[in-house]
């Protein structure tokens, strides 16, 4: 867990959606809940969203915005 809890997580959820991506966050915690009929193409487009969204987050932290 980070200090404070959830910020890291809430961050996560904001940037997520920003790259098209739909997730849930419980505090930091990420859920994903693709539909059963995803493609592969799909599944792909969605791997690419989290790492944009992981590289905002590693970006977010270094700043020590979490602090």
């Amino acid at each position: 867990m980070f200090d404070p809890r959830g910020a890291l997580g809430a961050y996560v959820f904001r940037q997520a959606h920003e790259h098209g991506l739909i997730i849930r966050s419980i505090y930091d915690t990420i859920s994903f809940c693709p539909p059963f009929i995803i493609t592969e193409d799909q599944v792909l487009a969605v791997i690419d969203a989290f790492a944009c969204t992981l590289d905002d987050a590693a970006k977010w932290l270094e700043t020590g915005s979490l602090a």
